[in-house]
């Protein structure tokens, strides 16, 4: 396994990545390495059943692993005197389950039933990220409200925490939440 080179500052305290896609990573392995080296001890990835959402729970074990390898290969070569926390392996890892808005077009019977069985599993931290995307609208509006609810039911049900995405749909996701008591928490981005 090849070592990590990093040239950034450590953090003064351990950090967290709330909103990763490791799945989506051409080397998860390597940015889970660079992670632990830059401070970071818990990242939350996204899995949506519409997707390849098996590659996650398939191969999270082997990607820490490599992480491993590569920190220890990185460990004393940076000056004992840097600030921060020093990392021994690999960050903890846990999962958000849920379609995001761009694939709800593909939320079917199987993939809800995909959902709540990956929902269960005890790496799973909450369900996410979904919501309402209406500003490149990969699917229709109503797929997308009818996604969302079927998802924020399943978090209720599981009681499970959830990560929302909400672009250029404010209204119809302000009028949906206030259904929803207490509002949950939301992840809001610019793109």
């Amino acid at each position: 396994m090849a070592s990590v080179e990093l040239d950034v500052p450590r953090a003064a305290s351990p950090l967290a990545d709330t909103h990763a896609h490791l799945d989506m990573l051409e080397d998860p392995a390597g940015a889970l390495a660079r992670a632990a080296l830059a401070g970071v001890s818990l990242v939350m990835t996204v899995v949506d059943p519409t997707e390849d959402a098996d590659r996650t729970f398939r191969e999270l074990d082997a990607w820490r692993s490599a992480a491993a390898e590569m920190v220890r290969g990185s460990l004393g070569r940076g000056s004992a005197e840097e600030p921060g926390p020093t990392l021994v392996g690999p960050p903890d890892v846990r999962m958000l389950v849920g379609a995001h808005p761009h694939n709800a077009k593909d939320v079917d019977d199987v993939a809800r039933s995909r959902l709540s069985y990956f929902a269960d599993h005890a790496l799973v931290a909450g369900v996410g990220e979904i919501g309402l995307d209406f500003y490149r609208m990969h699917s229709p509006r109503e797929k997308q409200i009818e996604a969302f609810e079927s998802q924020l039911e399943l978090a209720m049900r599981k009681q499970m925490p959830v990560v929302i995405h909400c672009r250029d749909a404010w209204e119809d996701m302000a009028r949906i939440l206030q259904s929803w008591a207490p509002c949950p928490p939301r992840h809001r981005g610019s793109g």
